[in-house]
C-alpha cells in the first residue's frame, strides 16, 4: 500500500531534496525554540543556515541521555504542551512551560 505516491514512488534526487529541507526547517526550529539546542549549536558555531546538505548532518551535535536528564521533564519541547487535569469538576489546563 503506497501512502504518498508523489514521495514513495519520487526517484532519489527528489528524496533527497525533500530530506534536505525537513533537515533545514527541524533545525532552524530547535535553534529557535529550544534552549538547549541553540546553547549546543552555538558551541560548536553552528547556526541553522550552516546546513547546505544531508553530509552537512554530520556537524549537529548527539543528544545524549545525560541531555535528557538535564532538561527532564519539558526542556527539550519545541512546541508548547499543555496538560489537562480534572478532580472532577471542570478542567483546567495548564500551559508545560511555566511548571
Amino acid at each position: 500500500m503506497i501512502f504518498k505516491r508523489e514521495i514513495e514512488c519520487a526517484p532519489e534526487s527528489k528524496l533527497k531534496e525533500v530530506q534536505l529541507e525537513r533537515l533545514k526547517t527541524v533545525v532552524a526550529r530547535v535553534y529557535e525554540r529550544v534552549e538547549h539546542y541553540k546553547n549546543e549549536f552555538d558551541k560548536i558555531g553552528l547556526k541553522p543556515g550552516d546546513i547546505k546538505s544531508l553530509k552537512d548532518i554530520e556537524k549537529i551535535p548527539f543528544t545524549r541521555k545525560t541531555h535528557l536528564r538535564e532538561n527532564y521533564p519539558f526542556g527539550m519541547f519545541a512546541e508548547p504542551r499543555t496538560i489537562e487535569r480534572s478532580m472532577g469538576k471542570a478542567k483546567r489546563v495548564i500551559d508545560k512551560r511555566n511548571l
